[in-house]
């Protein structure tokens, strides 16, 4: 109790800092929101061009789109200090080391640091737009889907978070931060946003089994957009979406306490 307390105020205090210049914050929240927008209208016009993508149209396409970016910005509202060139910094700094003092989780300390309300707007958009998309194709919005679909946007912002924290632990042992992470927040998301009918066996194989992008957006759009699966990835996989979630996110977890565990203090 006293941890949640402790990581309640700490947050408090951050999103205070931020409210402290509304104008600002609002401008960069609705920044975060047009960018999603943008970006998916882009695909959505070319695909309404072209023709479809693998026999999926703009609506389905823009389901997936919706699910990774809205999954983004939920995990980075409170993991961007975990991002590598922030975390690094901290690291470098020997600000990690107060907060191993403390009687209370490091990571909780580090997350709720800075808190970025901006990608709210992010996260906003993204439902947005996978809201749209699926209305777009003709989806009969049941009970079934929309739990179906708070499942994905719920595993898809754990996973992100947990490869963030995967890339921290990484940087308590380097020091630098390895921009390797981003072609797993950033880069899984935008992998994500396209089917995986479009990918080699073996791509699909990484971000299925692997970093499990695919468990969490795809197969749950499968599900609600009411498709087939590409080889290997059929609908049926469901009941695996939390399961494998839940074991990345328990991996990323071991990795932080073994890199704090192997942490030596670098400040001075």
């Amino acid at each position: 109790m006293a941890d949640a307390t402790t990581t309640a105020h700490l947050a408090a205090a951050a999103l205070r800092s931020k409210a402290t210049r509304p104008g600002l914050l609002a401008t960069r929240t609705l920044g975060a929101a047009a960018i999603v927008v943008l970006e998916a209208l882009g695909i959505v016009i070319a695909l309404h061009h072209f023709g479809d993508l693998a026999g999926w149209g703009a609506g389905d396409v823009a389901f997936l789109i919706g699910v990774g970016e809205a999954g983004v910005g939920f995990a980075m509202l409170a993991g961007d200090t975990l991002e590598p060139p922030a975390f690094s910094l901290i690291v470098r700094e020997g600000r990690l080391d107060p907060l191993l003092a403390r009687p209370f989780p490091v990571l909780l300390s580090v997350v709720t640091s800075d808190v970025q309300l901006r990608e709210v707007g992010r996260g906003l958009a993204g439902i947005g737009v996978a809201v749209w998309g699926a209305s777009h194709a003709g989806v009969d919005w049941t009970p079934d889907r929309v739990a179906v679909t708070a499942l994905a946007l719920v595993c898809c912002t754990a996973i992100v978070f947990a490869v963030l924290v995967l890339g921290a632990s990484a940087t308590l042992y380097t020091v630098e931060g390895n921009e390797l992470v981003n072609a797993f927040t950033y880069g899984g998301a935008a992998l994500s946003a396209n089917p995986m009918d479009v990918y080699s066996s073996a791509l699909r194989f990484v971000f299925v089994w692997v970093v499990p992008f695919g468990l969490a957006v795809y197969v749950p759009a499968l599900h609600v957009l009411d498709r087939d699966g590409a080889p290997g990835v059929p609908a049926s996989l469901l009941p695996l979406t939390p399961v494998a979630t839940a074991a990345f996110a328990a991996v990323a977890a071991w990795s932080w306490r073994r890199a704090l565990h192997h942490y030596a203090s670098t400040g001075s």
